[in-house]
């Protein structure tokens, strides 16, 4: 059964510029414009789709229901995240919108290493980004 894995990353300007402030990066990483991630296990393909807000986000919802369904075609479905809020409501208006052999799951508290798929996609978007903005500059 295909498994399509979802995160959020949030762009925020002065954490990007900033390479020696870590510490400071980690408590404001939600800060900033967030993008959802998404990464299917079947394809191996990933997304990225930048959102007004996190949770409950007509847009992100509807786009991931549709990316699901019309774009990869799958009725039957696996929703993977964290235990975030605001990705956990995204995912179940997406699981309603999806259909009835659409189900949740949540990673272990603490183990982002088990969303694995997710995560390097997150990396690649984050780099992508980084080029991106070194290039204009």
């Amino acid at each position: 059964m295909p498994t399509i894995s979802w995160d959020y990353w949030c762009i925020d300007e002065r954490q990007e510029g900033d390479k020696n402030n870590e510490e400071e990066g980690e408590k404001n990483k939600d800060k900033g414009l967030p993008i959802v991630i998404w990464a299917d296990s079947m394809s191996k393909g990933a997304m990225a789709y930048v959102v007004s807000n996190k949770g409950e986000c007509e847009y992100a919802i509807r786009r991931g229901a549709q990316d699901m369904n019309k774009i990869f075609g799958y009725n039957k479905l696996v929703l993977r995240g964290d235990q975030e809020p605001a990705l956990r409501v995204m995912m179940s208006r997406m699981k309603m919108l999806a259909g009835e052999q659409c189900t949740l799951e949540d990673t272990p508290v603490g183990e982002s290493e088990s969303n694995g798929a997710v995560e390097s996609a997150v990396n690649e978007i984050r780099g992508m980004y980084k080029n991106m903005r070194s290039d204009m500059e």
